[in-house]
């Protein structure tokens, strides 16, 4: 009897051991985000790197106009490409099912495609 319960007590230890490891590989599965979801993180993280650049830029561009670096039809120019594109990556963002709030001036300068 002894063999058998030693037995018995190895075939439990290995059903344990199996039990875990489809345990753990699930967890796992479940836990590891899918390589589409890291796919659009990666995107919206450029598509925010990207607004903020534009908003950088757009304020150095007040800035250069400001102390006399830039001309006001150049300004003018610049402020409206950067604008559009600006809006162009919000509407980029929202799509993506984040809620960003474009401001009104942005949105006109887009030609009124943010949100479209």
């Amino acid at each position: 009897m002894n063999s058998l319960d030693n037995l018995y007590a190895i075939a439990i230890t290995i059903s344990v051991i199996v039990a875990c490891v489809f345990i753990l590989k699930g967890l796992h599965l479940v836990a590891r985000p899918s390589k589409t979801f890291r796919r659009q993180d990666t995107r919206v993280r450029m598509l925010l790197d990207e607004r903020d650049r534009l908003l950088l830029n757009l304020n150095d561009l007040r800035y250069d106009y400001a102390v006399d670096k830039v001309s006001e039809s150049d300004r003018d120019h610049m402020e409206q490409e950067l604008r559009a594109t600006l809006a162009d990556v919000l509407r980029q963002l929202q799509e993506l099912g984040l809620d960003i709030d474009l401001p009104k001036d942005v949105y006109l300068a887009s030609g009124g495609r943010y949100g479209q």
